[in-house]
């Protein structure tokens, strides 16, 4: 027959099961950390590639442009404008460099907002620990 006390220790918990629930929660809590993490930290590599490639193409094309239209241009303001030569290499180098430069600037710019450190998990984490130590849910 069970007794009083022993009913009142099935339902009541032990302290080593207790101490198994904490565990398993931080265990859990732990592995939720970790997806967090990879995911975050797997946006950011996208977003850091695409303003790489968006930077690497925004010079390679800045240069192409320079070399294919620079000679074409020059040799119209020379023949049909009648620029001296100096002027006319002077004044589309000068185009072709800042069509470059905003074109860095934009690369710059996306490159700028990609986050290295993956701060929402860090912030979910530190949430986390907050209402561990203080108890709260």
């Amino acid at each position: 027959m069970a007794t009083v006390q022993d009913e009142r220790t099935a339902h009541d918990p032990t302290f080593v099961g207790l101490i198994g629930d904490i565990a398993t929660g931080a265990r859990d809590l732990a592995a939720a950390h970790a997806v967090q993490l990879r995911e975050e930290v797997r946006t950011e590599v996208g977003r850091a590639g695409t303003a790489g490639i968006e930077l690497i193409a925004g010079v390679i094309l800045s240069a192409l442009g320079g070399i294919f239209l620079l000679v074409a241009v020059v040799m119209v303001l020379i023949e049909v404008v009648g620029w001296p030569a100096w002027v006319a290499w002077l004044v589309v180098g000068g185009v072709l460099a800042i069509g470059g430069l905003l074109l860095g600037a934009i690369g710059y710019r996306q490159w700028s907002e990609v986050r290295f450190v993956p701060e929402r998990t860090i912030h979910s984490f530190m949430e986390s620990l907050s209402c561990l130590s203080n108890g709260k849910k």
